[in-house]
């Protein structure tokens, strides 16, 4: 789990100001291993918490090591969608926004 706080703790790092203007959204992360997180956005602000959000826009169910590929940029989150490697329910639009919010390394 050490990992995966790590990697969601660095999206801070690699957090778009410019691609988050007019984006205030909850993002729920949701992993097979039973850990939640969201991620908030709220124009030029970006926060990381473990826990369930209510007001999530978009949830995104997904392997622990999958997500630290995704985040740490080995893969695109699309390529997982497609794979059946990422599950989404809700706003599949703003799903596709992440790499653009998050750049990978």
């Amino acid at each position: 789990m050490g990992n995966l706080i790590d990697t969601l703790n660095g999206m801070k790092q690699r957090f778009n100001v410019e691609a988050a203007q007019g984006v205030e959204e909850i993002f729920q992360l949701n992993t097979d291993e039973g850990e939640h997180f969201y991620v908030t956005i709220d124009n030029d602000q970006c926060s990381v918490e473990q826990g369930e959000s209510d007001t999530a826009s978009v949830t995104l169910n997904i392997s622990n090591e999958i997500l630290t590929l995704i985040m740490e940029g080995p893969i695109e989150g699309i390529q997982a969608f497609m794979q059946g490697k990422l599950k989404v329910t809700g706003n599949i639009m703003l799903a596709a926004k992440l790499g653009e919010l998050f750049p990978g390394n």
